[in-house]
């Protein structure tokens, strides 16, 4: 049973994991409707934000995460989607866009991809606590790269 298939069976219940593809899709995409609705009502500036990002699905399996973005759309993969809850695809949702509208797949240039991937992650992290958004991570870890931009704290992890 793959990891996917495993979330799937948490979240779903063990006589649904097998739903077949157009179902795990429709799952898919009904949570992540619910989530615009909620972002909509708890943050309106990422819902107004979203609009204009392009948005699709797929069952790709080259695409490692649940939502991702290339700086012009974001992408969600339908069985890691329908494996979770909203709250979850919600904060997903707000870390691609953050990405897209920092601009930080374009700004990525010549560097290090996973490095600079990780230096924009901590970006936008930061972004969140500074938002008051409430995330399930090591606050006391990031305090170290208060008031760095993606650029500054990639030069602090490639110096590391």
């Amino acid at each position: 049973m793959t990891l996917a298939s495993t979330r799937i069976a948490r979240a779903l219940g063990e006589e649904d994991a097998s739903a077949p593809a157009e179902e795990v899709e429709a799952i898919a995409r009904g949570r992540i409707e619910h989530a615009r609705v909620d972002l909509l009502l708890d943050h309106p500036y990422f819902a107004a934000a979203l609009l204009a990002i392009p948005m699709r699905g797929t069952s790709e399996p080259s695409i490692p995460q649940a939502l991702v973005t290339d700086g012009r759309r974001i992408v969600y993969r339908y069985d890691l989607v329908a494996a979770l809850e909203r709250p979850k695809i919600r904060l997903l949702m707000m870390h691609a866009l953050s990405h897209v509208r920092l601009e930080h797949p374009q700004r990525g240039q010549h560097r290090e991809w996973t490095l600079w991937t990780t230096a924009c992650d901590i970006a936008v992290e930061l972004l969140f606590v500074q938002l008051g958004i409430e995330r399930s991570i090591d606050r006391g870890r990031l305090k170290r790269f208060d008031g760095l931009s993606a650029e500054g704290i990639y030069a602090v992890i490639q110096r590391e």
